[in-house]
């Protein structure tokens, strides 16, 4: 296919979000799995004339950056399979290599990014749409890449949920790839799902693990040192040298100004309200 012919995609968070962080993708290169998961995880299409301003925000703004989406090649799932064993996280691991870091979720795809280059590559394998789970996969594959992007932007990210005026955090594996962020310089929190709220109007809560029987049945706050602990256990920030300083120094913040409460477990499962 000639250069002409090519039809490269470009995305974004929407208009509401306007940090310099975009996702692009030829029309050809990828399934078109990908781009629906793509779109159902909140990146929003460029028309033609926003497209056309992402080179130049690449070349004046150092800390934006955009993920190229492809199909990785027979080559590239070949090396990814020989490295199973280095696996350290369970499906995600990441591998220094000199000059840049390669994220691998297992047999979801492989992500090659370093902080002095703006554009990073991320590798989709092939077989994914065949998988149950390759939603909640790609949900933590782009979430691992908004995480590492944002840290300049003073954003962090959270696993978790909006449910009201309430941000529930969660562990990754209960959150089956749902994120919640803060960003610590504009005091808001918001998600890919439309919500966005100052961060002075909602409570961060966790819920019980089991139901705890209680007089009053009611939340209790939790002290600032069980706080700054569930901050750190729901980060969804990744890296084989734990939170770096900026994270940390977000993760401080957010625990002096904000408080977080412990809830009584939901006796209704599955079938608590979790809308918007």
């Amino acid at each position: 296919m000639s250069e002409k012919e090519r039809i490269i995609k470009y995305f974004s968070l929407g208009e509401d979000l306007d940090y310099p962080i975009y996702l692009r993708a030829e029309d050809q290169g990828v399934l078109k799995e990908a781009l629906d998961m793509i779109l159902g995880f909140g990146f929003k299409p460029l028309d033609e004339e926003k497209a056309k301003e992402v080179d130049s925000d690449l070349k004046e703004n150092e800390d934006s950056r955009v993920l190229d989406l492809s199909c990785a090649s027979p080559e590239v799932r070949l090396q990814l399979s020989r490295i199973q064993e280095s696996d350290l996280y369970g499906f995600e691991s990441i591998i220094p290599q000199d000059g840049y870091n390669v994220y691998r979720y297992k047999d979801g795809g492989v992500l090659v990014f370093s902080n002095t280059a703006n554009v990073w590559k991320l590798g989709c394998w092939t077989s994914f749409k065949e998988r149950n789970d390759s939603k909640k996969a790609y949900n933590i594959i782009l979430n691992r890449f908004l995480s590492w992007a944002f840290v300049e932007h003073g954003v962090i990210g959270f696993w978790g949920r909006i449910v009201g005026k309430e941000v529930e955090l969660l562990k990754q594996k209960e959150s089956r790839g749902e994120a919640v962020y803060v960003d610590t310089k504009r005091k808001i929190i918001f998600n890919f799902k439309g919500a966005t709220l100052p961060i002075t109007d909602v409570d961060i809560v966790i819920e019980e693990k089991e139901a705890v029987p209680t007089l009053d049945n009611k939340r209790r706050t939790t002290s600032k040192e069980k706080f700054i602990s569930l901050l750190f256990s729901s980060c969804t920030y990744f890296d084989l040298k734990g939170l770096n300083k900026g994270v940390r120094e977000m993760i401080a913040k957010i625990a002096k100004t904000q408080c977080a409460y412990i809830k009584p477990k939901s006796t209704e499962g599955s079938a608590r309200n979790l809308s918007l």
